[in-house]
């Protein structure tokens, strides 16, 4: 019979889908895999990948003291008490936890049970569960060599440099071969998102081009595709829609589950620089416009998009200075240019690590 190892893994899909690829080379290898998240949602993306899922009721702490800490803080006990009881019944032989508070009751839970766990930081800047948790994990899974420098000495001989996970259909990609798909086969596309939950700003800036004359003239040789997020979807078809000159030019979504295949459209990425983002375009080589979100803890995402930046992939944009005219220039310009896809089996070398430790 195979392993059995606990995921601790909640947030957001940057969280999840990097979970779900070690889930998957860990099962490959005979192991049997159970997930604990947060009921926000990440459980019917677990669930629809065929694994199963406990889901806790818990959230992160705001860094900065408020009322609303106290009852979060009640809520993480009361996760960690309800890991606790998950693991003295479905006794994992390891714990892995894949970065933000997901992580946290089950790592401090499996510490207490005397099971052996490994923790995974997405992030050049390591995050405040990364930090602490450090002391009391087995094992540090780290997506950048450049995390060693902020971790304290102690620790850094647990490390080990894996990279970040990708989807496999990532991975696997064509690039270009979903043009066609979308209705852009022969055009330049520019794949514009703001990560699963979207970003106001980035859509505002793809809307301003569709203001300006100059703007509209950009549709004769680019096509966009625009993830908005759920909450402000609705507005920003309504203003697409009534452009009907250039409406035919956009493709505008609420969400992609299958980034496969709106990577597999793009020429130049408009993002955000999330961990799993930014492993996705380190993967596929793809060039891109980050703006990272200026109120990311630690200011992470601007240390994740500087090491874009300073493999020349990738031009870094401010978040109050992102507007129509910065993209118009730059799809005119044709700076950026793609690069040699990097693909690193991270998945494999975390599961890899969860193995040994077993």
């Amino acid at each position: 019979m195979g392993i059995r190892v606990l995921i601790a893994s909640a947030g957001t899909g940057g969280h999840i889908y990097p979970a779900i690829a070690v889930a998957d080379f860990l099962v490959e290898r005979g192991a049997d895999v159970l997930f604990v998240t947060s009921d926000r949602g990440e459980g019917s993306i677990i669930r629809g990948r065929g694994y199963r899922c406990e889901e806790l009721s818990y959230r992160g702490l705001h860094r900065k003291f408020c009322i609303e800490n106290i009852k979060r803080l009640i809520k993480i006990s009361l996760a960690f008490i309800s890991c606790y009881s998950l693991i003295k019944d479905y006794k994992p032989d390891v714990v892995l936890g894949m970065g933000g508070y997901g992580e946290v009751p089950a790592v401090l839970a499996a510490r207490l049970a005397g099971i052996p766990s490994v923790i995974h930081e997405q992030d050049v800047m390591p995050g405040l569960s990364t930090r602490a948790l450090a002391p009391l994990a087995n094992k540090i899974t780290l997506s950048y060599e450049e995390t060693l420098s902020f971790l304290r000495w102690k620790v850094v001989n647990k490390c080990v440099v894996t990279g970040n996970p990708v989807r496999r259909e990532i991975l696997s990609l064509i690039p270009g071969a979903s043009k066609d798909r979308w209705g852009f086969e022969g055009k330049r596309v520019l794949l514009a998102f703001g990560g699963s939950l979207g970003a106001k700003r980035i859509n505002d800036a793809v809307l301003g081009l569709l203001d300006e004359p100059e703007g509209r003239e950009i549709f004769k040789e680019w096509g966009i595709i625009l993830i908005t997020g759920k909450e402000d979807f609705l507005r920003v078809s309504e203003k697409v829609g009534s452009y009907k000159d250039v409406s035919q030019g956009i493709r505008v979504l609420p969400y992609a589950d299958d980034m496969a295949s709106v990577y597999g459209a793009a020429d130049l990425v408009l993002s955000r620089a999330g961990a799993s983002t930014v492993a996705e375009l380190r993967a596929l080589g793809l060039p891109a416009i980050l703006v990272p979100y200026p109120h990311s803890t630690g200011n992470h995402q601007l240390f994740n998009a500087k090491l874009l930046e300073k493999d020349g992939q990738a031009m870094v944009i401010r978040d109050e200075e992102l507007s129509s005219q910065n993209i118009l220039k730059i799809l005119k310009s044709k700076l950026l240019r793609k690069m040699p896809p990097r693909k690193v089996e991270s998945a494999q070398a975390i599961g890899e690590v969860v193995l040994n430790l077993a």
